[in-house]
């Protein structure tokens, strides 16, 4: 029988003659949870309409099915495995056909099926204070995953969370580097689906090293500056009463033939203003870096935090909910 429930969902459910009532598959067709108000079954298709319109699904997609263990433990009625060309295929009507397909629908025996292989690990680098979120894709929807870190079963809280059946790991620190396993339970078997091994990177650390040594450069080129400041003599002329005028109009600006100085005053150069320009030019250069650094590094920090509470948030927003009203499709019993 097909079920469509409240939130916009369609299980696949097969009732045994022996009173044993299985969730093959559950579905979601709708992006947004809304109600299913009809289903309807025409040549092999499944069509589900809601208010905002509907949707055709195929009653059977064997080929979801990856491998031998996968198609057997599914117990889909319109799926077997098939021996020949070692796929999941949809059951054929045909008894020449049928003879090299393997099905065990009330029972659930795979032990013909050939031992799977091993699962690699997958390299995952992380950048330290970051998010991680480790993608898992079980063949069922409807299997109950577990992680594990070091061979220890992971402890779902504080910085751990799960998203769907992804892993969330919040504000990464070195000690979260390791492998980590998704387990996937079944019936009646558990086995690896995923593997990771967590790497730490030393990108930030990289970073925070140049942000140090741009900050003492910094400093250093500052005190310099600062240090020549004083120590350079500027051109100093004094004048006074008894000087000659005449060098005080070639000397002071704005000073025109047949001008008087009588006060005594004090004129600068500006001679060595052109020699301060290199340095203003390498602080303002190495202070630009320095603070490009240190934003970016801010705004990774709360993109990070801020990605990790929209994803909680989703988590909490798609959780399942009780369905009051669900639309169904009873096939019979097999």
């Amino acid at each position: 029988m097909f079920i469509g429930t409240e939130e916009g969902k369609v299980q696949k459910v097969v009732r045994y003659a022996g009173g044993d009532t299985v969730i093959i598959e559950e579905i979601r067709i709708f992006q947004t949870p809304e109600p299913i108000k009809v289903l309807r079954l025409s040549a092999g298709q499944l069509y589900a309409g809601s208010e905002s319109g509907v949707v055709q699904i195929p009653v059977r997609d064997c080929g979801w099915y990856g491998s031998c263990l996968d198609c057997i433990l599914a117990r889909d009625p319109y799926c077997a495995w098939q021996t020949t060309s070692a796929t999941c295929s949809s059951v054929s009507n045909s008894p020449t056909d049928s003879r090299n397909m393997y099905q065990s629908l009330i029972h659930v025996d795979a032990s013909m099926c050939p031992r799977s292989v091993p699962v690699e690990p997958v390299p995952f680098p992380f950048i330290v204070g970051s998010s991680i979120h480790l993608p898992c894709q079980p063949a069922s929807n409807l299997a109950q995953v577990s992680w594990h870190f070091a061979r220890q079963p992971l402890q779902l809280r504080d910085r751990y969370r799960m998203l769907g059946q992804d892993l969330l790991i919040a504000r990464a620190v070195p000690s979260d580097a390791g492998r980590s396993l998704e387990e996937v339970k079944g019936r009646l078997y558990t086995r690896t689906e995923t593997a990771y091994i967590l790497e730490a990177t030393k990108t930030l650390l990289v970073l925070q090293i140049c942000m140090v040594v741009l900050c003492v450069v910094l400093s250093a080129v500052v005190l310099w500056s600062v240090r020549n400041h004083f120590r350079r003599r500027v051109k100093v002329h004094p004048t006074g009463p008894g000087q000659n005028n005449n060098n005080n109009r070639r000397t002071r600006p704005g000073c025109v033939p047949g001008c008087n100085v009588n006060n005594s005053h004090t004129i600068i150069t500006i001679e060595a203003m052109a020699e301060h320009q290199p340095e203003r030019v390498a602080v303002a250069l190495l202070s630009m870096i320095l603070g490009s650094l240190m934003l970016w590094n801010v705004s990774r920090d709360q993109l990070s935090h801020r990605v990790f509470r929209m994803e909680e948030g989703l988590l909490e927003h798609t959780s399942p909910s009780n369905s009051s009203s669900d639309v169904v499709i009873d096939m019979g019993d097999i």
